[in-house]
């Protein structure tokens, strides 16, 4: 069985979804340029506790291998910094 496709209808919905980029300055991430005219880069956000450093690098892992190219992870207070060393290291 043969589908016939309306592609004027099909080539107008993808003109009404297609947007246009914000302009913004390009910045600096370890060796990713974000902003500007860079891809957009896949990115996530840690949500175990900082100070909890094997779950926090497993969900590193994790979202690595899922595609994620940026993972942020949050230091909410002082001490979560002091682990900061150890989660990159690994």
């Amino acid at each position: 069985m043969v589908t016939k496709v309306d592609t004027a209808n099909l080539q107008a919905e993808a003109a009404r979804l297609r947007h246009t980029r914000h302009r913004t300055r390009e910045v600096q991430v370890g060796n990713l340029a974000i902003g500007g005219d860079n891809p957009i880069w896949v990115q996530s956000m840690t949500t175990p506790d900082t100070h909890q450093v094997e779950e926090t690098v497993a969900q590193i892992h994790r979202l690595e291998e899922a595609g994620c190219e940026l993972v942020r992870v949050t230091v909410p207070k002082p001490e979560d910094a002091s682990v900061l060393s150890e989660i990159k290291r690994r």
